[in-house]
Parts: C-alpha cells; sequence; structure tokens
C-alpha cells in the first residue's frame, strides 16, 4: 500500500490547516500538532514490538477486513494501544498486531504495511510542523530525527529500506 501524505494551510473545517494521511482505503485528518504525534507515537510503538514474528509481506484477505474503507477526523491528543497478537491467540490464526489511535484501529499482518504506516506518519510529523506552530523542538522530535538519522544512513549504506 502506497501511503499519500499532504498538508493543506486553508480549506479544511472553517478554513483550519489539515494534515492528510491515506494508506490504503485508511484516510485521516489531522487537525494538529498533537493529534499528527500521537498517531506516530502509536506507530513508533508498534515497531518496538516482535514484529520479527510477522511476515515481510502477505497477501490480503478480503475475509479478514482489508476492503475496509474508514475516513476519521482528530483533533488533539488521542488514546492509543498497540496489541501483538500472536497466531495462536488470532481469530484468523494469523499473527498481526492491532494499532488503535482515538477512533480508529488498523490492523496489520506483515512488515511492508507496517513500514508503509510508519513512513507516512513519520512524514506527516514533519508536514504537521510546517503547517501548525510548533513552539520548540521536545523529546518526541529528539527521538524522531534520530530514528530517521539512522535509517537514512542505513539506506545510503545498502540501498534497502530498514526493518523493524
Amino acid at each position: 500500500q502506497i501511503p499519500r501524505v499532504r498538508a493543506e494551510i486553508d480549506g479544511g473545517t472553517k478554513d483550519s490547516p489539515y494534515v492528510q494521511v491515506q494508506i490504503g482505503s485508511t484516510l485521516v485528518y489531522a487537525y494538529d500538532l498533537a493529534a499528527v504525534r500521537t498517531f506516530a507515537r502509536a506507530w513508533a510503538d508498534a515497531a518496538s514490538r516482535p514484529v520479527h514474528l510477522l511476515p515481510e509481506d502477505s497477501p490480503c484477505q478480503p475475509a479478514t477486513g482489508c476492503l475496509t474503507a474508514v475516513s476519521v477526523t482528530v483533533r488533539g491528543e488521542q488514546r492509543q494501544r498497540v496489541l501483538f497478537v500472536a497466531a495462536q491467540a488470532s481469530p484468523d490464526g494469523r499473527t498481526h498486531l492491532l494499532v488503535t489511535v482515538g477512533p480508529l484501529t488498523v490492523a496489520v499482518y506483515d512488515r511492508a504495511a507496517l513500514d508503509s504506516y510508519i513512513g507516512a506518519w513519520t512524514l506527516a510529523v514533519d508536514y504537521a510542523r510546517r503547517v501548525f506552530v510548533d513552539p520548540e523542538p521536545d523529546a518526541f522530535d529528539e527521538i524522531a530525527e534520530r530514528e530517521r538519522q539512522r535509517e537514512l544512513r542505513h539506506f545510503e549504506r545498502t540501498g534497502q529500506l530498514l526493518h523493524r
């Protein structure tokens, strides 16, 4: 799934700026920096789970909900939760991650999908910093920047994306 991230300075609700992230049939409109950062933190948390147990790539199976389309609008900090579900505990027998942020829950069945979400929300934070007023860098910004630099060095050395 190829992610699409864009930012608009006006044209949103009451002409508010927003960042839009679309991955597959999931579309999120975030109307402030806190909302974007919440999603980025949740996906960073997902990357810290035992993702090496997920397959590199897997075919999308409609019976598991891959065709469900959803659009959400968020403002401010959102509740977030990340669960690693082992195959033996999964209703469909497949190991996966469940990432919940605010009203949205996404099931991720492979590392390629996980990388798509992580990359999209990392880019969204970069866009959000330009669109929304960011008073000063915080600890999250510093961690995200170190991770971006590490991934860039790995890519420059190997020509491959870093797999978590």
